[in-house]
């Protein structure tokens, strides 16, 4: 399930306040999983296997990393929004690491395209710094056949580039500024729209692994949608496989 920003503190909050039974903290970044099981001691390597097991392949293709509180009566296993930077593992419940990462300001560049409309903004947490949307006209798909149809797509296909050239200049425009300091660039829309575009934006392709993997859901872009941004960013994926009875849930 999806929690808010705020759900995650109240989860963390709860695990900091109550009496659990001993639980142990797993913080992996991505790509590490298999040398933190090998420097794991036995007791570790138990929970980790057990984690894979009820987790799957979430713990090993996660782009931002996993979060385990894991113990025999409690099992937690969170993915966060942005990346874990640096592994850890206690054999207590440690919060403190997870709540400076989400407290961080990041400076963070958003477009949302879908065809026809578009919205670019730059945040610093949760502040816009700056935005522009727009549309640029794209004929729908075409159902007839022949010449006609042959046609109306050369148009179409024309418009679909000229919304992209618009879109990446107007991002080049908004974001160059802040290229160096730029943390994440996010992207919302239908996937196979966005996946073109990254291929025709030269900005894009120069952000290299700055560009986040996770694809925003967006409806229509527009500065209304672009303002709700910051609050999905922050979602965290959250998963109790196990949780006391005796303790509220989050």
């Amino acid at each position: 399930m999806r929690f808010s920003k705020q759900r995650v503190f109240r989860l963390l909050d709860i695990l900091d306040t109550n009496a659990f039974e001993p639980v142990h903290t797993f913080i992996i970044p991505n790509g590490y999983w298999e040398k933190f099981i090998e420097e794991s001691d036995s007791i570790d390597k138990e929970f980790l296997n057990e984690i894979e097991n009820s987790a799957g392949s979430k713990v090993t293709i996660s782009s931002t990393g996993i979060i385990a509180f894991w113990g025999n009566s409690t099992k937690i296993l969170l993915i966060p929004p942005f990346p874990i930077m640096k592994a850890h593992r206690k054999n207590f419940i440690y919060t403190a690491s997870i709540r400076e990462s989400l407290e961080q300001q990041y400076l963070i560049g958003v477009i949302l395209i879908r065809l026809g409309k578009y919205a670019v903004g730059i945040f610093q947490g949760d502040k816009i710094l700056d935005s522009k949307s727009g549309s640029r006209y794209v004929k729908g798909r075409h159902k007839a056949g022949g010449t006609s149809q042959q046609r109306f797509a050369r148009i179409r296909t024309k418009q679909i580039q000229e919304l992209f050239n618009k879109v990446c200049s107007i991002a080049t425009e908004k974001m160059n500024p802040f290229k160096k300091q730029m943390d994440y660039i996010f992207m919302g829309g239908e996937k196979h729209t966005i996946l073109n575009f990254s291929k025709t934006c030269p900005f894009i392709q120069s952000m290299g692994n700055k560009i986040a993997n996770r694809i925003i859901s967006t409806r229509e872009p527009s500065l209304r949608e672009l303002l709700s941004v910051p609050s999905k960013l922050w979602d965290s994926e959250v998963k109790l496989f196990q949780w006391p009875d005796s303790i509220p849930d989050p």
